[in-house]
């Protein structure tokens, strides 16, 4: 059975969650998925439930803001039901550790999408470090590999478990 599709979502207001997004696709690609990225500012709430499996980027702008290209997205997706039945979901928030509100969009739209009905196809992923914008990339691959280091018993315990072949993982060393 092939793997669904995997869309991912990012909202942006500095270029790094667009960038990483980029980077996932990529990523995704070279493991042999088929994989899109679109900007949630394009989109209507209702277009997630087209999407079999998705990934959001987004970063937390300010004090727990959504960039604001996304604004009209978010406020839409925090009101509409739609049902995300059958849909799995990762989230990566970007924020900066210095706000105290570090990372509240990602936040929401991980709670946000397990309501509609959505399931986590992975954890849920934070990522600081994003108010130095040049050391964006590092800052990924850095937690990136903190997230390899951790899922080593991960993949021991679900080869035990016998769903190994359900599971996809990026890894650090695939974002070059």
């Amino acid at each position: 059975m092939e793997p669904a599709p995997l869309t991912v979502l990012y909202g942006t207001e500095s270029g790094n969650s667009e960038a990483l997004a980029d980077l996932t696709v990529k990523a995704a690609k070279k493991k042999g998925l088929k994989a899109s990225m679109k900007n949630l500012a394009d989109l209507k709430p209702a277009d997630l439930a087209g999407f079999a499996r998705m990934a959001v980027i987004v970063s937390t702008w300010g004090d727990g803001d959504p960039p604001e290209a996304i604004e009209g997205f978010y406020q839409a997706f925090l009101k509409e039901e739609v049902d995300l039945g059958g849909t799995r979901f990762a989230v990566c928030a970007l924020g900066d550790t210095s706000y105290e509100q570090f990372c509240e969009t990602g936040k929401v739209f991980d709670a946000r999408l397990e309501a509609l009905g959505a399931e986590r196809d992975v954890f849920f992923v934070q990522l600081g470090g994003f108010d130095q914008h040049a050391n964006a990339k590092t800052n990924f691959h850095a937690k990136m590999e903190e997230i390899d280091a951790a899922l080593a018993s991960f993949r021991a315990e679900m080869q035990l478990q016998d769903v190994w072949d359900n599971v996809t993982i990026v890894t650090a060393s695939d974002f070059g």
